[in-house]
């Protein structure tokens, strides 16, 4: 008899099944399963910082050399440009998305990613609970 450990989001873990985005995995092949967690990196501060460098060189090299009153006024808003960058980092974002990777005689696979880090444990748990099953 086939026991159903969940069914949520078109994610179905059973007994004898795992069934997620239109793939279908034998839990009998499956070993063991674990989490991963990949950040990514969301920065705003950085590539403005490399363009204001850019423009600050650009406007030094072609400067003409009768105007010090541009010089000043460059040398003057350096600070204002880093304390923008500097504000501007608290502003720069980490997301998560959280994969559940089975570990099969031939290997590694990535079966589900998803931003949603209690519906990953959820299917990694209702997993364990199926591999255990069929121990």
């Amino acid at each position: 008899m086939e026991t159903t450990f969940l069914t949520e989001n078109g994610v179905v873990v059973t007994s004898a099944r795992f069934m997620v985005q239109g793939q279908t995995y034998a839990v009998r092949n499956i070993t063991s399963v674990k989490p991963l967690v990949e950040k990514h990196y969301h920065k705003i501060s950085r590539p403005l910082g490399v363009t204001v460098f850019v423009v600050l060189i650009f406007t030094f090299t072609f400067l003409p050399p009768y105007a010090p009153f541009m010089v000043a006024v460059i040398l003057a808003a350096i600070p204002a440009f880093l304390l923008t960058i500097m504000f501007l980092e608290k502003f720069d974002s980490v997301s998560h998305t959280y994969t559940v990777l089975l570990q099969t005689s031939s290997g590694e696979i990535k079966a589900l990613t998803d931003t949603n880090q209690s519906f990953v444990a959820k299917v990694l748990e209702a997993l364990n609970q199926a591999i255990v099953s069929n121990s």
